[in-house]
């Protein structure tokens, strides 16, 4: 996170305001498609492996990661040519602009399959080295070349900028590959390949939809301030949102570790162990949230000042977004625990809901308050999904959200139905 932070740090300088808002609204764009490439299959791998890895079902873990590596490197490739077919059809938009969605395109896939392989890796319980290519490597590799051009004395423009992306997303990916080919998890007498892709497709597709609107929930505030404001105005914003996401980074690194887990306990029908990672996962990422965000806040304008004086105006975006993050790791990580128990369904009903409420309020609150009114709708939005998803996890998988006060528990508690011996939860199990 330090490093992407300087990284953002060390592009707004050279770039400016206008052309750092360029290169943010791109890659905002460019995110988004992403996750539509992807479709849900990175969630997809990290539970699927992690299942398939404890059941050792190997020839259904062997078909899954093939089927997955096909559809999403075929699918990113389509959606990037389409994109470009698009751009060079518009006259409309600014020749820069245009020009580093062009090079934004280059980077999609590669982006998409650095983030299918992460998923393997973090589904193995290699989550350090899974982090490490995509998170590190290639952020890496972008400031090296930055140096370099600066010390050349090179002009930087966002379309150089982000083809430098491009070029670390394929040192990354080539790197996670590498891994994976190192750390292969079959065993010797493995069985060939079996293949359910009617059952993969339709989890995935859920999978997509959900990983979908919660990106579009994180996301369209961005997009809606470049179409509303200007694509300068973006670009403040966009920084807020990187300084207000180092209070995520204890989120962050716990959910790699705990996603896999979680999917693990499920398989094996683990309820009681389920419910006690689920507590100390809480704990440890609402204790990180809150020894980071704290100070924080106070430093947000001197900090967002290191970008340049024309984003010191986004620290009031930024302390609204850091607090919503501090309350959303008092609920726990919801989202996971209902995408790593097969109740993705859930998932995507309620972050589809807050996506569609997020934008429709900031239609109305963008003009009227500025950046300040798109953080507090989004960070309304994604409260009110974190909710709404522990409550779905505690009617669905019965347990409650882990830092709900004990009094209150067997009053908010779902109604449980069934034998003594066949317990179970009234919204469950159909």
């Amino acid at each position: 996170m330090a490093q992407a932070l300087l990284l953002q740090v060390v592009l707004a300088r050279l770039l400016g305001h206008e052309g750092y808002g360029h290169f943010a609204y791109v890659m905002a764009w460019i995110n988004i498609l992403v996750y539509v490439a992807v479709m849900g299959h990175d969630t997809l791998m990290m539970r699927g492996v992690a299942a398939h890895q404890a059941r050792q079902e190997w020839g259904l873990l062997a078909g899954v990661l093939r089927h997955a590596a096909i559809l999403v490197g075929t699918l990113s490739i389509a959606i990037s040519l389409l994109g470009a077919f698009v751009i060079t059809l518009d006259d409309g938009v600014h020749s820069t602009l245009a020009a580093t969605f062009l090079a934004g395109f280059v980077v999609l896939p590669l982006l998409a399959m650095l983030r299918l392989n992460a998923a393997v890796l973090y589904g193995q319980g290699r989550v350090v080295l899974g982090t490490a290519p995509e998170r590190l490597g290639r952020d890496a590799v972008v400031l090296a070349l930055v140096g370099v051009a600066t010390a050349f004395a090179a002009h930087l423009t966002p379309p150089v900028v982000m083809g430098f992306v491009a070029s670390g997303g394929a040192s990354a990916l080539a790197l996670i590959l590498f891994l994976r080919r190192r750390l292969a998890a079959f065993p010797g007498d493995a069985p060939p390949a079996q293949y359910r892709r009617r059952e993969w497709m339709v989890s995935a597709f859920v999978l997509g939809l959900t990983g979908g609107s919660q990106l579009l929930l994180q996301r369209s505030d961005v997009l809606m301030i470049g179409w509303l404001m200007t694509a300068a105005d973006a670009g403040v914003y966009v920084v807020a949102c990187n300084v207000a996401e180092l209070v995520l980074f204890p989120y962050l690194a716990v959910g790699a570790i705990v996603g896999p887990t979680f999917a693990a306990h499920h398989a094996r029908n683990e309820r009681a162990e389920l419910a006690a990672f689920m507590r100390t996962t809480t704990l440890m990422t609402l204790a990180g949230s809150l020894l980071i965000g704290v100070p924080l806040m106070v430093l947000a304008p001197w900090i967002l000042g290191l970008f340049g004086p024309e984003f010191v105006e986004g620290a009031g975006a930024a302390r609204i977004l850091m607090l919503g993050i501090c309350l959303r790791t008092v609920i726990g990580p919801s989202h996971l625990m209902l995408t790593m128990t097969g109740h993705e369904r859930q998932a995507m009903w309620a972050l589809g809901c807050a996506a569609a409420a997020n934008i429709t309020l900031n239609l109305v609150m963008i003009p009227a308050f500025g950046i300040e009114g798109a953080a507090a709708m989004t960070t309304l939005s994604l409260l009110g999904s974190q909710i709404a998803m522990a409550v779905m996890a505690w009617q669905r998988i019965g347990i409650p959200p882990p830092l709900l006060p004990r009094r209150l528990a067997p009053i908010l508690a779902p109604r449980a139905v069934g034998r003594p011996g066949e317990r179970r939860f009234e919204s469950e199990g159909l």
